[in-house]
């Protein structure tokens, strides 16, 4: 039953990578369903301890709350973090999260890159066409990438 909870997380998960990215949005049925799910893993789960939550849900407000008072996270993302409080560890979110950031940057320096040098070629000075792309992270994108990687790692030491 937890491996069936799990790989419906994962599966809402991408859902919500490729919502985010296209639209910079999270539903609150996409949340409330990661949250039913995470919340069906914490108790499926022996290891699960209470004060993990309490753990995340404080790294989850010190985190994002000064980006939310200044418009720069939405509250989806917030949402969507505060649910996977139930089912992931402090240590497992900190490093889905950092892995999913530092391979989105990486993907949008080399999206940059390709766009400069393709303005350059044009001889134009500057392209508009991309704007709403940069205008701010997915976090939902990147909390995906960087849970499959940081799985992709751990299937590999394993190995």
């Amino acid at each position: 039953m937890a491996t069936y909870a799990t790989v419906t997380l994962y599966l809402l998960l991408l859902y919500i990578a490729i919502v985010d990215y296209r639209e910079r949005r999270i539903s609150n049925r996409a949340n409330t369903l990661v949250a039913i799910n995470a919340a069906l893993l914490f108790f499926l789960h022996d290891h699960s301890a209470v004060i993990f939550v309490v753990i995340n849900l404080s790294l989850i407000a010190a985190i994002f709350m000064p980006g939310y008072l200044k418009g720069l996270v939405g509250g989806g993302d917030i949402k969507l973090f505060c649910s996977l409080s139930l089912c992931w560890s402090p240590l497992a979110l900190l490093w889905s999260l950092g892995t999913g950031i530092a391979l989105l940057l990486l993907f949008y320096g080399a999206l940059a890159l390709k766009n400069r040098i393709r303005l350059i070629e044009d001889g134009m000075r500057k392209d508009h066409s991309n704007e709403k792309l940069f205008s701010r992270m997915p976090l939902g994108t990147a909390l995906f990438s960087g849970a499959m990687a940081t799985q992709l790692i751990a299937l590999l030491e394993n190995i």
